[in-house]
């Protein structure tokens, strides 16, 4: 009749409970004796004698007929239900949401937790938040010491490995997934983002994503001073000491396999780098490591980045493992571009597949032996190239790459783009507007705006961010396109009255654009007419 369990509920006729319960009392001899042989408290029996319970655990109920010398049979005619806790608790939470919902309305959680954060407030002040992470810290420091961050996230990843296996970032997020399908569809993101950028525009207005940005810097600037972008960047002698990332700690457990030294997240010229082999004082061999989606805008990061990185240490072999090939959630395939990955190889940067990881730790062990086989491990490293190559190019994204820059020719350009536009037009130039160009590899590009000058060529990039991840993209596209096309290249910054005292706005616009133009220039047509005319004599 019952299936015997932990979790076991069983629901009775609420007569026969009341008078089950009853009946145990009287003859054990009271509410007390009866609470200490089943193991509970009194309340307990006395919301089971009165009905409050309805759902009695079934190993409570064996010890019940057991007291009162009763079959299990004897009940057979008084169940109602046979269920789980777990089925009980989620019967329950439905109809409590239902309730608070009556009660409340749709917003019932938001009004419910206001009503927890004004006690918290009138018990710890306003900055209450403040306070209890504080003690959290505090308390997390007293039990694992300085270090308890780190213990504190090795003992979570040891537990879901436990629990997932050795994959369960996958497991956690395709669960993630299978969940926000069944109540989304297969297009949820299209449901998700769209209901979070309304949110966030409700309550921050249109400009949203300018206001959480400059509130965040304010609240880095009290703390730290105006200086603080370099004060945080300074203070990542952290960095040094950080956690590694999965493919990191991957990659670093098969150098240690083969004894060869290397240290990671090393900070020089306020750069960092992933691994330096054998050491930061002289790097033999530099590798920057990447889970990321092969997108366009990531690729291009990372040629500024790989850049800069170089003009520091020109005599080190640069290895460059990332994803050639990866599908993000929504299933998009994304391939490594064959442009970047010809020109990233013309720049003596090595490139490996993920995959192939171990290859390149193999690699690697053969370069630091040149003097036994120089030669055969060049050629095994140009042989390796060449087939990625060759991979690469037989894809179909030549035709992809030129299909997305037609589309994103065909896009509506930004304010920004229509004022430089304009500009440019009252000044007498001859802008082409956004353009699709062509590269040597085979490519295509699309250029904001651009300027055919006779002998000279003027491409003009604008943006109105003030990230410096924005700027390290636009600065990799310019450093590629300076390889492909003979041009001058204009970087326009329409958010900015002035050039900014930040040290990584000159590392990256310096560095790579011919000419900066500011908000100020483009207000002002002859300050703007004489800049270009500077720009088409030199």
């Amino acid at each position: 009749m019952i299936i015997v369990g932990n979790d076991v509920r069983i629901k009775l006729k609420l007569g026969f409970q009341k008078n089950l319960f009853r009946k145990l009392v009287e003859t054990i001899g009271g509410t007390r004796k009866v609470a200490k042989l089943l193991g509970i408290s009194t309340t307990t029996v006395k919301r089971y004698k009165n009905g409050k319970i309805r759902y009695i655990s079934y190993d409570l109920l064996l010890k019940v007929l057991e007291l009162l010398e009763l079959d299990i049979a004897h009940i057979e005619a008084f169940v109602l239900e046979k269920t789980t806790l777990k089925d009980v608790r989620r019967k329950y939470a439905k109809k409590a949401i239902e309730e608070f919902k009556r009660r409340y309305g749709n917003n019932y959680r938001y009004i419910l937790a206001s009503y927890g954060w004004e006690g918290l407030k009138k018990k710890y002040g306003k900055d209450w938040l403040f306070v209890i992470g504080k003690r959290g810290f505090e308390a997390c420091k007293r039990k694992y010491g300085e270090n308890y961050h780190k213990i504190i996230w090795n003992k979570a990843i040891k537990s879901l490995e436990q629990h997932y296996g050795k994959d369960w970032g996958k497991v956690i997020w395709d669960k993630s997934l299978k969940s926000l399908k069944r109540k989304y569809g297969n297009e949820w993101y299209r449901v998700i983002l769209p209901n979070a950028w309304k949110a966030l525009e409700n309550k921050y207005g249109k400009d949203w994503p300018t206001i959480l940005s400059k509130s965040g810097a304010k609240v880095l600037k009290n703390k730290y001073g105006n200086g603080y972008r370099k004060y945080l960047y300074e203070l990542a002698k952290l960095h040094e000491h950080s956690l590694l990332t999965q493919t990191e700690l991957q990659f670093t457990n098969l150098l240690k396999a083969k004894y060869i030294p290397f240290e990671t997240h090393k900070i020089v010229k306020n750069m960092e780098y992933d691994v330096m082999i054998p050491s930061s004082k002289n790097p033999k061999i530099i590798c920057e490591l990447s889970d990321q989606i092969p997108r366009i805008h990531n690729l291009r990061a990372k040629i500024a980045q790989i850049l800069l990185q170089k003009e520091v240490f020109p005599d080190a072999i640069y290895f460059f493992i990332t994803n050639l090939y990866k599908t993000n959630s929504r299933g998009d395939n994304f391939n490594f571009s064959f442009d970047i990955f010809c020109y990233l190889r013309e720049k003596g940067v090595i490139v490996i597949d993920l995959n192939d990881m171990n290859k390149s730790v193999g690699f690697i062990l053969s370069l630091l032996n040149l003097c036994d086989n120089g030669n055969q491990v060049k050629e095994e490293i140009k042989a390796y190239l060449n087939a990625l190559e060759d991979r690469l190019k037989s894809k179909t994204f030549l035709n992809t790459s030129h299909a997305a820059s037609i589309r994103s020719f065909k896009n509506e350009p930004t304010q920004g783009e229509r004022l430089l536009h304009k500009k440019l037009s009252e000044i007498n130039a001859n802008p082409l507007g956004s353009t699709t160009l062509q590269t040597k590899y085979g490519g295509y590009v699309t250029v904001d705006n651009y300027e055919n000058c006779g002998e000279i060529k003027i491409i003009y990039e604008e943006t109105s961010s003030k990230s410096p991840r924005t700027l390290e993209v636009l600065a990799g596209k310019i450093a590629f396109l300076k390889d492909n096309l003979s041009a001058k290249y204009v970087v326009v910054l329409s958010n900015f009255e002035k050039f900014p005292k930040e040290e990584w706005f000159s590392r990256y616009l310096k560095k790579f654009a011919d000419m900066v133009i500011f908000k100020d220039d483009l207000s002002n047509l002859d300050k703007f007419k004489e800049k270009r005319k500077l720009l088409l004599t030199n």
